[in-house]
């Protein structure tokens, strides 16, 4: 069989042919024939490289692949190119710039004329980073055409693109075709290269479309909108339901009002009214019925007592006023002993008007709205009020009465004497009406503070401000505070002592220790540096509610010294112990004349671990010495305290039996007095005079007391 070499020509023939064949012609034709055929090869291979080099940077990050370019001049048929042997694009980008590795391939050289046909150079593997000026491109890296560039085929080998997202901004992984190079002109129609298949990475910008992903349906989700509607939602429902709210017109006609009158004459009466408006202010708030209003039929004050003096209009005013005691709006009407049998009717008038006319307007107009109310020009008394009335109403009431005493007569800021003077109370308040009485002694003091020459410096309150059946809750240190802080009805400075009954007893003696400690501890100084200055107020490092004052040679200490049960013996003991310390270094500060000692518990066997020691100091000191206290409630002194002959003890009334005790400390010696330097005062709430008012009272009947 003759052998046959491949060539670029159509036709086959045998090599003993073709040697016949190139023997014929002369050499100087052979020669100008290679020429030819080497210039054509040439010319070929440049118009091979044209599209490819063309094509290549068209798509920067999409480089393409150039299709089969074999020889022009050279096809022969039994050669086929394996397409095994092209390596596909491949393209590897992040978001961010990066460079790009595309391998691809690139034709070799022109082949040389001179090798034979069969050592023809085929395509050499080029690898080529470029690095995008920016991924992705604005434009897609396959640009649609109307016509399709390649006809599809029965077996396609496209497969369809692939793409998975999420929701948030990732990296979305796709498959894509990407056009090879343009095909070669000089190949035949069915060597054309097809698309290769590329992977490629990219982050979108951003996801979500301009229209959302979940269109609104028909019937509402239960996604929160982002804007929320005015209305409540079935989850957040109202307190009321709307069907539940009252209606404009009530169904219910009934109107409840509550009348009084002839009150308060004195101070017991006082205390009932003050516990009667808290009675009904407690049933506003449990009742289905309220209460619309009261209304005063007339009388406020006896005139056969008070002589319609300003003080009477302005208590009256005091306690009725609006509180969380006295919740129902007042209407008042004037009574004879308000004015017409007054002895100056025409300025008792005055008074009324000014404290007590359309009294029911504190209240403001949301209580009175639905009253309706409505009033005629202020009736002119029937005695005409004289051109020179004695004591000018003024206009805006004030709490305080005024003073018929001129000017000169007032005291001045430094008096000459050296007397001292002080109060002292206890054990109250246990319930409101002795919150009523408080307010009226602080009220009477405050009173006697602008006319007395003789002005109080302070009052100690020995301890025991509530009642061992509350508990110690935070809302009775609180009242407290509230009932005796600086105001108008309470102008002198009060220093507290804790009692038994508001921690050492209580259920949590710590917690009500902190109780007392943040509304109690240092309460004389809510009045202010100025009222205190001349005192030379001091405390205890160790023991903060421990304290000393010093005034004109007289000391006055205050100590923690409770009544009630032992609970822990080591801390009872430290505290006595520390008690006696601070004795100790106060009289050794000062040159004293006098000496007072405050504390609640009216001393037993328990607190003789101070009391003992204390008795030989005193003795020695040989003063004047007072131990006061309050604990039994009830009146009582004991001269010659434990055996020592400077030494007396005063146990003070409960607040609901008498009003604070006035001491006064005086500068020369009187063997009337106690101790003959201390002059005490007191009453009783029940008999009007003389101390020990509670010594033989009926603790069932306090009511009648206050």
């Amino acid at each position: 069989m003759p052998r046959r070499v491949a060539n670029a020509g159509k036709s086959s023939l045998p090599v003993s042919e073709l040697n016949e064949s190139t023997k014929q012609p002369s050499r100087g034709s052979l020669n100008r024939v290679v020429l030819l055929i080497s210039i054509s090869f040439l010319i070929s291979g440049l118009i091979g490289l044209v599209p490819l080099m063309i094509k290549l940077p068209s798509e920067p990050g999409m480089p393409d692949v150039s299709g089969d370019l074999t020889n022009p001049s050279q096809q022969p048929s039994s050669v086929d190119i394996d397409t095994a042997e092209i390596n596909d694009l491949t393209v590897s980008t992040s978001p961010t710039e990066s460079e790009v590795t595309s391998t691809v391939l690139v034709p070799s050289a022109a082949p040389n004329p001179l090798l034979r046909p069969t050592e023809t150079t085929l395509f050499h593997t080029h690898t080529l980073t470029m690095k995008p000026t920016k991924l992705p491109t604005k434009q897609p890296s396959v640009h649609p055409t109307d016509q399709p560039s390649i006809q599809p085929t029965k077996e396609p080998s496209i497969q369809p693109t692939k793409v998975s997202t999420s929701p948030t901004e990732s990296e979305v992984t796709s498959t894509v075709l990407v056009p090879s190079a343009a095909p070669n002109p000089l190949l035949r129609p069915a060597e054309t290269t097809l698309f290769p298949s590329q992977s490629l990475t990219v982050k979108p910008t951003k996801l979500p479309t301009k229209q959302p992903s979940l269109q609104p349906t028909k019937q509402p989700s239960l996604q929160p909108t982002k804007h929320p509607t005015r209305h409540p939602t079935t989850k957040r429902p109202t307190r009321l339901p709307t069907t539940n709210l009252p209606t404009n017109k009530p169904t219910n006609t009934e109107v409840v009002f509550h009348v009084m009158g002839d009150i308060p004459y004195k101070i017991s009466d006082e205390a009932c009214l003050t516990l009667d408006l808290h009675t009904l202010a407690q049933q506003q708030l449990t009742s289905n019925t309220q209460t619309n209003f009261i209304v005063h039929v007339g009388d406020v004050q006896s005139a056969q007592k008070t002589r319609c003096v300003e003080y009477g209009f302005s208590n009256a005013r005091r306690l009725m006023q609006p509180s969380e005691n006295s919740t129902v709006p007042i209407f008042m009407l004037a009574g004879d002993n308000d004015w017409n049998d007054c002895p100056q009717s025409d300025v008792a008038w005055g008074y009324f008007s000014n404290y007590l006319g359309r009294f029911e307007e504190l209240w403001g107009e949301k209580k009175l709205n639905h009253l309706d109310v409505k009033k005629t020009i202020k009736p002119k008394p029937s005695i005409q009020p004289t051109k020179e009335p004695s004591i000018q109403p003024t206009k805006q009431p004030t709490s305080l009465p005024t003073t018929n005493l001129p000017t000169t007569n007032l005291p001045t800021n430094n008096p000459t004497t050296t007397e001292v003077v002080f109060h002292v109370m206890g054990d109250t308040p246990y319930n409101v009406p002795d919150e009523a009485c408080i307010t009226l002694d602080l009220h009477t003091l405050a009173q006697q503070q602008l006319t007395s020459t003789r002005k109080s410096n302070f009052i100690v309150h020995v301890g025991d401000m509530q009642s061992e059946v509350t508990r110690c809750v935070e809302n009775e240190f609180s009242s407290v505070r509230r009932l005796m802080q600086p105001s108008e009805n309470s102008t002198v400075p009060i220093f507290m002592l804790a009692g038994d009954n508001d921690w050492n007893d209580c259920p949590q003696s710590d917690v009500a220790w902190g109780y007392f400690s943040n509304y109690l501890g240092r309460f004389e100084e809510l009045w202010g540096e100025k009222k205190l200055n001349h005192l030379d107020v001091r405390r205890q490092s160790s023991r903060d509610e421990n304290f000393s004052m010093y005034k004109d040679g007289v000391l006055f200490l205050g100590m923690n010294i409770v009544g009630g049960a032992v609970h822990d013996a080591v801390e009872w003991m430290e505290r006595l112990e520390d008690n006696l310390e601070w004795f100790m270094e106060s009289v050794n500060r000062y040159n004293i004349r006098a000496l007072v000692i405050f504390g609640h518990a009216n001393p037993r066997n328990v607190h003789s671990g101070f009391f003992t020691p204390l008795a030989t100091e005193i003795e020695n000191l040989a003063i004047p010495t007072l131990y006061m206290c309050g604990d039994s409630h009830f009146w009582g002194v004991r001269e010659k305290f434990m055996g020592v002959e400077n030494w007396t003890k005063v146990r003070v009334d409960m607040g609901r039996y008498a009003p604070p005790v006035k001491v006064t400390v005086v500068e020369e010696e009187d063997d009337d007095l106690m101790l003959g330097v201390f002059k005490v005062e007191c009453e009783s709430r029940d008999t009007g005079g003389g101390c020990g008012g509670g010594a033989g009272a009926d603790p069932t009947q306090w009511e009648q007391l206050c």
